[in-house]
């Protein structure tokens, strides 16, 4: 046999293997009343249907060019206030009332951190956390700003809590 012949050989086996493949199936019962699946037909037993193989298509790749994303400069930092939660009632507002805010990204020169309890001024700094003395019953807002070093506010979030008094 020569490496002529080696195709030749190749595509036949192929073939066999592709006709043993698609071969039929055939259902019957043993004697314990078991279903009995079998490629030779017996006396009695019946050729399986067999639903289409599912296939999928190959998907084309995509012919357009990536286009990338303009490089604009750093993204501006953000803040959000993590504690405390946004519709969250105190329990007892005559205690101090912690207040943590997450940033981004760390402050840059001239940021830093403005707190606020109903629109007036709690805290100014670099610290991302406080805490709230005091607070009288009811609704109140809590805000954090970030500031730039002009005073311009790169970022705000706020939050409403509900300040309850024990025995009131």
């Amino acid at each position: 046999m020569t490496m002529r012949h080696a195709p030749t050989l190749l595509f036949l086996f192929l073939s066999l293997l592709a006709t043993a493949v698609y071969g039929e199936i055939y259902r019957s019962t043993d004697e314990q009343g078991q279903a009995v699946f079998s490629d030779a037909p017996k006396p009695g037993s019946t050729p399986v249907e067999l639903a289409p193989t599912n296939t999928t298509p190959a998907v084309s790749p995509s012919t357009q060019p990536h286009s990338f994303p303009k490089v604009l400069g750093p993204a501006p930092n953000t803040l959000n206030i993590q504690q405390p939660g946004n519709g969250q009632v105190l329990p007892n507002g005559r205690t101090p009332t912690p207040v943590a805010v997450r940033l981004a990204q760390p402050l840059k020169d001239g940021q830093r951190i403005r707190i606020r309890v109903d629109g007036k001024v709690l805290s100014e700094g670099a610290t991302t956390s406080t805490s709230i003395p005091f607070l009288h019953r009811g609704e109140h807002q809590i805000s954090a700003e970030l500031v730039d070093h002009n005073g311009r506010i790169v970022s705000r979030d706020q939050v409403t809590v509900i300040s309850r008094w024990p025995n009131n």
